[in-house]
């Protein structure tokens, strides 16, 4: 009995420490660019995918230290993040050199990818730190669509004007999946109402909890039509019919009330399962 605790209190403590160090959502979105490359056709999938995991891995830890040091009511996750300091430091160097060998593999000279990088780097920058005392995240209403722009960015728009792809098929499976990213990310908002200034104006603090999650799967329904629409194969891909159903039922259950396991744990994990589905489909 004891040993079986001790091995449950170590699976544990690993999934807090993937959570907590932003592994898995890195995992996750890398997942989904390698799925989202794979349909497309895009060549070098992997490399982007590892391109998309340790710039994710290297911005969010980033992002991590800079909130933890103005943020006045103290969370599990800041807790996480003092005790943990090294590793945090550790995992943006880790990022970093990824992001720089993947970059280097993959990197087609052309403005306008840079451009796009340029773009989304400095969102993830002032998305938390602030200019005259107030950051992107700060400003009323902006908040997730902030967050979903510069995730299409990284999953999808990169690739496509990396590799000068212009098809009108392509950008519309990439552009559809404003409709999932939204979807997911009101959840996280939810998760977020007792640290949110009400002045921010997510979904959440407008619209209330229920009509949020109504919202969300909402969403979730209206990319599923779409994305069958454009990519029909999709629809004998039961592995990713079953994971849709799977975060119709996560989101249609989010409320204030639930662990950081429920968001950062099951749910980003089904992102990183949408986008496996897209690459064995």
């Amino acid at each position: 009995m004891s040993d079986r605790i001790f091995v449950i209190s170590h699976i544990r403590k690993l999934i807090e420490h993937s959570i907590y160090s932003n592994f898995l959502v890195s995992l996750a979105v890398g997942m989904f660019c390698i799925g989202i490359s794979h349909q497309l056709k895009i060549p070098h999938g992997g490399w982007y995918g590892l391109f998309v995991f340790s710039s994710t891995l290297l911005t969010y830890n980033t992002q991590r230290l800079i909130k933890a040091r103005k943020i006045t009511s103290i969370s599990n996750h800041t807790n996480w993040i003092f005790q943990y300091k090294s590793v945090v430091f550790l995992f943006i160097l880790i990022g970093a050199a990824g992001s720089a060998i993947s970059f280097i593999k993959i990197y087609h000279p052309g403005i306008y990818s840079l451009l796009l990088l340029s773009f989304s780097s400095g969102i993830s920058l002032f998305y938390v730190l602030p200019v005259h005392n107030k950051s992107l995240r700060d400003i009323p209403f902006l908040k997730i669509y902030l967050i979903t722009l510069v995730c299409m960015s990284a999953v999808g728009y990169f690739e496509l004007i990396n590799e000068t792809i212009y098809t009108w098929k392509n950008w519309w499976f990439v552009s559809i999946h404003f409709f999932y990213f939204i979807a997911v990310t009101i959840p996280f908002d939810i998760r977020d109402l007792p640290y949110d200034n009400p002045e921010q104006r997510t979904i959440p603090q407008i619209f209330g909890i229920k009509r949020a999650i109504l919202l969300s799967v909402l969403l979730l329904i209206i990319y599923i039509i779409l994305i069958v629409i454009v990519q029909p194969s999709l629809i004998t891909n039961y592995f990713f019919i079953t994971i849709q159903f799977i975060t119709f039922f996560l989101l249609l259950f989010s409320n204030e009330k639930r662990s950081e396991f429920y968001y950062s744990g099951l749910i980003e994990s089904s992102i990183f399962l949408v986008g496996l589905s897209f690459w064995i489909g």
